[in-house]
């Protein structure tokens, strides 16, 4: 018989094809993991503990301590050892669960796409406050709104998700982050609303082929520095993709290019939404003064300037 010992990192989980029922309790495992994962350094070891066991078992937070004394079965040992290993290595957690939530829908991720930031949901209530406004100012029809650089797709769906009258296309470089995209559009029902094109906001050509101009558009492009890339945290620096977090030597790169670009693709007194790094908000209101008016710029949950808006003069 496989004897158990908490506290003893997964070494109960040698020589398990030894042991017809090894009795391994979820208690013990779940509070094993969480010590492990402490002494490695990982952020948050408990929660990320629990939402590894609740991966593993198919249950919800509750869920795990209502069944406190379950056994753990040999494949699931495996499992969690596997997920555990994963984490351990600073792999983010949401590209071992293969999904994350945003804006409380659901959206799968993983290598090759960046994860959905809590910071982005600002983004996302500014542009829905703002759309309201235009829907009760214009009537009926549809507004139109185009996404640049859209990832994983959790920006365009949000708002499909929660504006009636709307069409959204949003474009992206990376073939990897369209193929989630498209996924996460049919796992939320936003099909009809959305669609995702293959564009690069620097290649004149795919410029010409966008269709019409839009009431609104929304960005949440690259904007950190070579110097913050160094001193990200290992699960950003060596998993997440670069292109999609680095702009150039001072980060600014992709938002000088859209407040040139947006005139052209925005219909009289449209509005562009940007999120913004920390300490970048003077230098990006420069950028779009002598085109836009009515410039204001949003904080974030923690009270740092996360997104600056201004309508087309």
């Amino acid at each position: 018989m496989l004897v158990t010992k908490a506290g003893d990192g997964i070494r109960f989980y040698l020589n398990i094809r030894m042991a017809k029922k090894p009795l391994i309790r979820l208690s013990g495992a779940l509070n094993d993991t969480v010590k492990r994962l402490e002494r490695a350094g990982i952020p948050n070891p408990r929660g990320n503990a629990e939402r590894l066991m609740g991966y593993v078992l198919k249950m919800k937070r509750a869920d795990l301590y209502l069944n406190f004394n379950r056994t753990l079965k040999a494949k699931e040992i495996r499992k969690l050892n596997k997920g555990v290993s994963q984490r351990l290595a600073h792999r983010p957690l949401q590209y071992i669960l293969g999904e994350t939530e945003f804006f409380s829908l659901p959206f799968k991720v993983g290598e090759g796409v960046l994860i959905p930031r809590p910071d982005t949901e600002i983004l996302v209530e500014k542009v829905v406050e703002y759309a309201q406004g235009l829907h009760c100012a214009q009537g009926d029809g549809n507004l139109s709104i185009l996404d640049i650089g859209s990832g994983c797709g959790n920006i365009t769906i949000s708002l499909a998700k929660n504006l009636d009258r709307v069409q959204v296309l949003a474009v992206d470089i990376y073939r990897t982050a369209l193929r989630f995209a498209r996924k996460n559009s049919r796992l939320n029902g936003t099909v009809a609303k959305v669609h995702f094109k293959r564009w690069n906001i620097f290649n004149e050509r795919d410029i010409s082929r966008l269709p019409g101009l839009f009431d609104l558009i929304v960005s949440n492009p690259p904007y950190v520095t070579e110097g913050e890339y160094k001193t990200l945290s290992p699960e950003i620096r060596d998993y997440e993709p670069k292109g999609a977090l680095v702009a150039g030597g001072d980060g600014l790169l992709f938002f000088k290019r859209i407040a040139d670009l947006s005139p052209s693709l925005l219909k009289s007194e449209g509005w562009l939404f940007l999120e913004i790094g920390i300490g970048q908000a003077p230098r990006v209101r420069e950028m779009m003064k002598d085109r836009f008016g009515g410039i204001r710029v949003y904080q974030d949950y923690t009270g740092h300037d996360r997104v600056i808006v201004g309508r087309l003069r």
